[in-house]
């Protein structure tokens, strides 16, 4: 059996209207998650995140300045540390991909709830830049291991780039983790104001 690696994705404006769209988008007989039959009931349950702050990200100056900013925040939401990540383990050779994705949650999220890093590790492009550098005009250096490890994950926006667009800050789960990661997104998104900001109009191309 081939597994997947690919992972369907969706889009809102906040957290909150990304449990929204996961209640009605998700197949609760098919997940192992505690909070399947309502992912907003997830809210205001994880007291205390024990938060992972990968080190070992790429990424411009540019990005990594907004990143580390941000991570700022969640110093007031819960305890944090620096780790590493096993970038270098998740490849398109897949021989061992199913006990790869049994093993992840037990490791890497033995001591923490979630991990924060980077979306991108380039500022986001303008439409014409994206259309000059086609497909690869977003690296996956930084997003593809949750794809080999079947990680859920979530993408908000963390500042802007000297070019109007936004930065985003990645937050990754253990398999079934959703409710967390949607939980802390939230909380981050109390306490700051960047989801509701917008890019420069004359950043369209």
């Amino acid at each position: 059996m081939l597994a997947r690696i690919g992972h369907a994705a969706f889009t809102c404006r906040t957290a909150e209207d990304a449990a929204i769209l996961l209640n009605v988008l998700a197949t609760p007989e098919m997940s192992q998650s505690e909070f399947k039959a309502d992912y907003l009931s997830a809210f205001g349950t994880t007291k205390h995140p024990k938060i992972g702050v990968v080190k070992n990200f790429k990424a411009t100056d540019e990005v990594r300045t907004a990143f580390l900013e941000a991570v700022k925040s969640f110093h007031s939401l819960g305890s944090t540390h620096e780790m590493d990540v096993p970038f270098e383990s998740a490849s398109f050779n897949i021989k061992n991909i199913e006990q790869d994705r049994e093993t992840i949650s037990q490791t890497l999220f033995k001591d923490i709830d979630v991990l924060l890093l980077p979306t991108t590790t380039d500022s986001t492009p303008t439409i014409e830049e994206a259309k000059a550098q086609g497909s690869q005009a977003v690296s996956a250096d930084n997003t593809f291991f949750c794809n080999y490890y079947g990680l859920p994950a979530i993408s908000i926006p963390c500042g802007f780039s000297k070019n109007g667009l936004p930065s985003g800050l990645q937050i990754v789960g253990p398999r079934w983790g959703e409710g967390n990661i949607l939980d802390i997104a939230n909380t981050f998104q109390q306490v700051t104001q960047w989801h509701l900001k917008h890019p420069k109009s004359d950043t369209s191309g």
